[in-house]
């Protein structure tokens, strides 16, 4: 048991430590904050760049579609579906089974949606075909980000109905969108993808890799020497980040539409941050307003620089990554002045509850 006169030094040492630190003006070291990083998200190494024209596996008759959109962070088969419903109609499971290829070889696709249907009579439309590589459901345990994160490889493409069948849009026509120019179905599509899920909507394009996959399409209607009835990918990937906007996805106390704001001075009502980080708002009951009496008071009574009581890893965080104060790290084991105390009180006053 802790006696009245070590716990009356502690606390004298602690309060003279806050004001030499001038915590008493914390609401000046609200000021001058940055915008917020995305963060880098630890992808499976099967979805490293790989060369599809050599390392695909897949044996003539049997040819895959070039993968050019990959989505992380939530990307199960059913949210793909629901997604590709809400941004763009892509609403119908209809078209043929087709294999993903990646360098670890063939795998059958998960499962797939068009934006028209094949009866009563067909249409040009878009398509996606996806395979999920984790595939478990969703667990909502707050910070179990490993056990959240679903990754799938997707091609997606538009074609039209041609005498001969379908054919994917081909290497001559091209499709301008505000951001880049680009020709064939398969780049028309992925940037399909951007307009509709991205630019107007609430998802994140993480992040664009090169990924060789060029092999030509040679579709049904190509009449050799001509250029037409050749399609074929630019070898872009786009990695786009899935989540819906009105939940919590990290579990951090604030909604991820919130989390999302880009202005400067959102960051008040929780924006600038990551929605897939649940350590860059500092709200240690989750109700959505960090206060005096719950969080910061929280966090002092919990100081501990050893990790012995009265010591609680939900009262902790690890130091800043930058470039923003508010983008700190998991617990670090120990609850002290300068990480823990002046990190809550530089996000005092941040409310994602009225959001």
């Amino acid at each position: 048991m802790m006696s009245l006169q070590t716990c009356c030094n502690r606390w004298i040492g602690l309060l003279t430590l806050l004001a030499a630190a001038g915590i008493l003006g914390f609401v000046a070291g609200i000021v001058g904050l940055q915008r917020a990083s995305a963060g880098e998200t630890p992808y499976p190494s099967d979805l490293f760049p790989y060369t599809y024209r050599i390392a695909s596996g897949c044996s003539v008759g049997y040819e895959v579609e070039p993968v050019n959109v990959v989505f992380a962070n939530h990307g199960f088969s059913w949210e793909i579906a629901n997604q590709a419903h809400d941004h763009g109609g892509w609403s119908f499971n209809v078209g043929t089974n087709r294999l993903m290829g990646d360098q670890n070889g063939c795998r059958t696709m998960s499962s797939q949606r068009a934006s028209n249907p094949d009866l009563p009579f067909e249409m040009p439309r878009f398509q996606i075909k996806y395979f999920e590589h984790w595939a478990a459901p969703p667990i909502t345990a707050r910070r179990d980000i490993g056990d959240l994160r679903s990754i799938a490889s997707a091609a997606a493409f538009h074609d039209e109905p041609i005498g001969c069948g379908r054919a994917v849009d081909d290497e001559t026509l091209e499709f301008t969108f505000p951001w880049a120019t680009v020709d064939g179905g398969f780049n028309r599509a992925r940037e399909d993808i951007r307009k509709n899920w991205v630019a107007n909507s609430d998802h994140v394009l993480e992040d664009i890799r090169y990924w060789d996959n060029r092999r030509p399409m040679e579709q049904c209607d190509h009449d050799p020497p001509e250029e037409w009835g050749i399609a074929r990918s630019d070898g872009w990937v786009y990695y786009v980040r899935t989540f819906d906007a009105t939940t919590d996805y990290d579990g951090d106390g604030c909604r991820n539409e919130a989390e999302l704001q880009t202005i400067v001075g959102s960051e008040t009502t929780g924006g600038r941050r990551n929605p897939a980080d649940p350590w860059d708002y500092y709200d240690v009951n989750q109700d959505g307003f960090i206060d005096l009496f719950i969080d910061i008071l929280g966090v002092i009574l919990h100081y501990s620089l050893d990790g012995s009581p009265p010591y609680d890893a939900n009262f902790d965080r690890g130091p800043s990554a930058g470039p923003n104060p508010w983008n700190m790290t998991a617990p670090d084991g120990s609850i002290d002045l300068f990480i823990d105390i002046l990190g809550v009180i530089k996000q005092y006053g941040h409310d994602c509850a009225s959001n």
